[in-house]
């Protein structure tokens, strides 16, 4: 007795049922043509949905061919309301799923388009954190964005604004795993300036040799007198001279 009564406690109206719906799908014709069903019928003004099968319409998780077994399993009045409600539903999932589709799609051509210096470094940031923790890692919640709006925004960092996002998630990575034997970060991003990163699985910082050849391609290619950006320029030599070489 104690075990029903708390089902009927937890079981709902129809009426419940379309009050909870989206704003969106609460605009469209057909849910007007629900309305008017739903307020047509005393016996779908009576019916009560059990916490399962509120779920299956709600999700939806119900097919529009088995309605016939719903209407069995869980006592409810054969009606036109259910697959005009199961219709409306089933087309709202797959115009979510579309856009959630089409949303990603856009999100990952734009971080498959960042500058190729940003891309050098989230690699590396991930290659660094997989040593540790493979499962959640930190930098997805800050350079995996979830919406379109992230996505454009990362795309439009500059070099100095994506020097600065580096060096609060090198600060992230040191607190979360104090075992990273990371260099100092002052270091990784003259590195990463050079395009020459410590390797991911030791942290161990390039030596002075490969640093060098590392300096001589990036002033090459940012040369002023070859067309190179003088800002990008200055920024290679003072990384050279911080690391000593």
């Amino acid at each position: 007795m104690g075990a029903r009564g708390r089902s009927k406690a937890k079981s709902r109206s129809l009426a419940e049922l379309l009050f909870r719906q989206p704003a969106a799908l609460k605009k469209t014709p057909r849910f007007k043509e629900l309305v008017a069903l739903l307020n047509a019928s005393a016996a779908l003004q009576r019916a009560r949905l059990e916490p399962r099968a509120y779920r299956l319409l709600a999700a939806p998780r119900l097919k529009p061919e088995n309605l016939v077994h719903f209407y069995r399993t869980y006592s409810l009045p054969v009606h036109d309301f259910f697959p005009v409600f199961l219709e409306l539903k089933w087309t709202e999932r797959k115009a979510t799923e579309a856009r959630r589709a089409e949303r990603a799609d856009y999100i990952a051509a734009r971080m498959q388009g960042l500058a190729p210096h940003a891309l050098s470094m989230l690699e590396w940031l991930a290659a660094v954190e997989a040593q540790a923790n493979p499962g959640m890692p930190l930098w997805k919640a800050r350079f995996e964005p979830r919406s379109k709006k992230g996505a454009n925004e990362l795309a439009a960092q500059d070099r100095e604004a994506w020097r600065s996002l580096f060096s609060a998630q090198l600060t992230l990575l040191r607190a979360r795993y104090p075992s990273l034997a990371l260099p100092p970060d002052g270091l990784i991003l003259d590195c990463w300036e050079l395009g020459c990163l410590p390797d991911p699985r030791t942290q161990r910082p390039p030596d002075a040799e490969r640093l060098r050849k590392a300096w001589r391609s990036a002033s090459k290619r940012e040369h002023p007198d070859g067309g190179g950006d003088p800002a990008r320029f200055r920024a290679i030599d003072q990384a050279r001279k911080r690391l000593g070489l």
